[in-house]
């Protein structure tokens, strides 16, 4: 899996975006993801992400936003009422569960970018992957691995794959 890429028959114009809503410790992520916000900008591509202004999620959802790109919100209902993660960038879309969060985000988007997070955050890069083995989607998940965050993650998947408990693809 590590270093797998492929060219897809089209460009690129909506990503999802999954992550967490911290900054973590190393300021490595922050600055990447600032990087990522104008790269984005910079490639006219749009944004859909878990909602909410803070941590990581909320600092490229803040950069394409306010750089004029469109942004979406995908945020569940028990965290929209409670505003925990404040005011969302762009169109905000209350749904039911992450369950939901993660299949409407798969209907807008035409690939998705994980940032580095917790077990939310692989809660929906498992569903993803999960998805893709079961034919429900065949969007391309990038890992931002920054600073090396998710290279245990790859290990696994690349362990996985060769005891045959999943596809490489």
């Amino acid at each position: 899996m590590e270093g797998t890429s492929r060219t897809l028959p089209y460009t690129i114009r909506f990503v999802g975006l999954l992550g967490r809503h911290s900054f973590g410790k190393n300021p490595k992520f922050m600055a990447t993801v600032v990087d990522l916000g104008r790269e984005l900008i910079r490639r006219r591509i749009s944004l859909a992400y878990g909602g909410g202004n803070v941590g990581l999620q909320g600092a490229v959802a803040s950069i394409v936003f306010n750089n004029g790109g469109l942004v979406r919100g995908f945020i569940p209902e028990y965290l929209a009422t409670r505003r925990v993660y404040g005011p969302t960038y762009g169109v905000e879309h209350t749904v039911s569960s992450n369950y939901y969060q993660y299949f409407e985000m798969n209907h807008a988007v035409e690939a998705f970018i994980v940032l580095p997070g917790g077990v939310d955050t692989m809660e929906g890069l498992f569903t993803l992957i999960s998805w893709a083995s079961e034919g429900l989607h065949n969007r391309p998940i990038g890992l931002l691995n920054i600073d090396g965050y998710f290279n245990n993650l790859l290990k696994f998947l690349d362990d996985a794959v060769r005891q045959n408990f999943m596809a490489s693809s």
